[in-house]
């Protein structure tokens, strides 16, 4: 007879509390593991895949006993706990509870500085990620006074003709709200279903008291894991950042400071060594019962340590066969098990030959870093056109982005020394540029400095997602890269024998050419000082 679990909308994390992994996903599985073994956790509740399911179809939960766990003024964050640590999620927002009488508060207790940028920083998160506001109407203030405040509430106010929520109940249900709806959207599940996520993936949400990271002693935050993602050896790396939240630490890294002692410059072992030695403490306690490498984030408030969340330490395919036949050496998992953590697909990668790392080595270009490849076939600009194709049998590019993308597949990969085609641009609303630096590309997709445009592009023209859906049947051969496209800029790589370029745009004009004609114009001539071949990369180099 099976047993069937009852779930309540939402629980807070204890040893005992009912957490699983599918119904509250992995960072609430996580956050529970974590305070079984005594690290200082927060107080932290979960919320269930069906509640959040409730809450972005507009019934939204108990807002009012949620807060009741964090106390008389509330202040708290909200992340995602996906089930699948890599199907994504909506960003965290932090200092939900912020308001006029808790800044007051905070100017007393921690000074106005930190009152001032901590308001302000939950007004610009909330203003962009629960009212939808743009985020240029609320510039970067490197030292927030009340007046920046109060200007950005009368932004706030002028935008969407309401005052700035006061109450913390209402503010916790604009964000949830937010969060519920961002992963139910089109887009989202796009993306989480090429991500290898089922249909009806659910997302929880965990409610975290804050740790401000701001004070008069010693605050801050930062991460630290124990391994080198790349080797996988044993290496203590991260960084920490006085004042401050979230991960500031790892995007302001002009700001940050070392974790253990280096000649360049301060580190935490040296500002705090007791909060130092119990971070190593928490890692090795993680490694040795969570039985994996574990990055932690933590926040030291006032000096006192806490553990926000813990995740598993992102790796190489050779750091993760280091990594595993380091934890059966030290007897954590088995041989077995260790065999089965290394994937089958990630030999392809460990076979290879690679440059050696540690090689000495003349930088000649930079640029955009992209896969080289090589194809023919039909370029298509629209979703529509690429579901049509694929319905028809005829497949292209899968890059594993969203809407038509999803079926194309260039026939790339055939024949001896074929390459991957290009991966797709991390920016998904603005054209890139790849190849080398010293080749700028004009606004028609001319090489700058040449009288020529670029072979096999041409010019490049802006199109509707109608118009170039009709350039469809483009062919396009030599060495030009799988394009992917739809409806939007995208990531183009054109080849010639001395330079490789490439631009965002719409769609190509067809068009051909003639070495003879390019080298007389002087289109074929490198720009001085362009060191890159075909796939900008130095001739004979090895490919990693």
């Amino acid at each position: 007879m099976l047993k069937h679990l009852t779930f309540k909308a939402f629980t807070e994390i204890t040893k005992t509390a009912t957490i699983t992994v599918d119904q509250h996903g992995g960072r609430a599985k996580c956050l529970q593991r974590l305070v079984r073994l005594d690290m200082p956790v927060l107080t932290t509740v979960a919320l269930s895949f069906e509640t959040v399911r409730h809450i972005a179809q507009g019934k939204m939960t108990d807002v009012e006993a949620i807060l009741d766990f964090f106390g008389e003024t509330p202040l708290v964050s909200v992340r995602p706990s996906a089930e699948g640590a890599d199907w994504g999620g909506p960003g965290a927002i932090l200092n939900i509870g912020m308001n006029e009488r808790r800044h007051a508060v905070m100017v007393q207790r921690r000074g106005e500085d930190a009152a001032n940028a901590i308001y302000l920083r939950f007004i610009h998160t909330y203003a962009v990620q629960v009212a939808h506001l743009d985020a240029d109407l609320f510039p970067p203030v490197q030292r927030p006074a009340r007046s920046d405040v109060a200007e950005a509430l009368r932004i706030y106010e002028m935008e969407t003709d309401e005052p700035f929520p006061e109450e913390p109940a209402e503010q916790l249900a604009g964000v949830l709200r937010s969060m519920a709806r961002a992963w139910e959207g089109t887009s989202a599940r796009l993306l989480r279903k090429a991500r290898g996520a089922p249909e009806n993936a659910g997302l929880g949400l965990v409610v975290q008291r804050m740790a401000l990271g701001v004070g008069k002693d010693e605050s801050g935050s930062g991460v630290m894991q124990f391994i080198n993602s790349t080797t996988g050896k044993a290496q203590i790396t991260g960084r920490y950042m006085s004042q401050s939240q979230g991960r500031d630490a790892l995007a302001l890294k002009h700001a940050a400071i070392y974790l253990t002692r280096d000649p360049r410059g301060p580190s935490l072992e040296e500002l705090a060594p007791e909060i130092f030695d119990q971070l190593v403490g928490l890692g090795e306690l993680a490694r040795a019962k969570l039985r994996e490498e574990m990055q932690i984030e933590f926040v030291i408030q006032e000096s006192t340590l806490c553990v926000i969340d813990a995740v598993r330490v992102r790796r190489t395919a050779r750091a993760n066969v280091e990594i595993v036949v380091g934890l059966a050496q030290d007897r954590i998992i088995t041989r077995d098990e260790a065999l089965l953590r290394v994937p089958p697909r990630s030999l392809n990668e460990l076979m290879h030959w690679q440059v050696n790392p540690e090689a000495e080595r003349r930088v000649l270009a930079g640029g955009i870093a992209a896969s080289p490849g090589a194809a023919v076939g039909k370029l298509v600009f629209s979703s529509t056109r690429a579901q049509a194709l694929a319905a028809q049998g005829e497949r292209h590019r899968q890059p594993g982005a969203a809407s038509g993308d999803r079926a194309a597949e260039a026939r790339a990969g055939h024949g001896p020394g074929a390459f991957p085609a290009v991966p797709p641009s991390r920016d998904r609303q603005r054209g890139r540029r790849t190849g080398c630096p010293r080749c700028p590309v004009s606004a028609k997709g001319g090489v700058e400095g040449n009288s020529g445009p670029a072979p096999d592009a041409v010019a490049m023209e802006q199109h509707t997602p109608e118009e170039a859906s009709a350039m469809a049947e483009i062919r396009l051969g030599r060495r030009l890269q799988p394009i992917r496209a739809s409806g939007m800029p995208f990531l183009l790589r054109v080849s010639r024998p001395d330079c490789q370029v490439g631009t965002g745009a719409a769609a190509p004009k067809a068009g051909r050419w003639r070495p003879d004609a390019a080298t007389a114009s002087g289109a074929g001539k490198p720009k001085p000082g362009c060191a890159s071949t075909a796939h900008g990369l130095p001739e004979k180099s090895a490919r990693p």
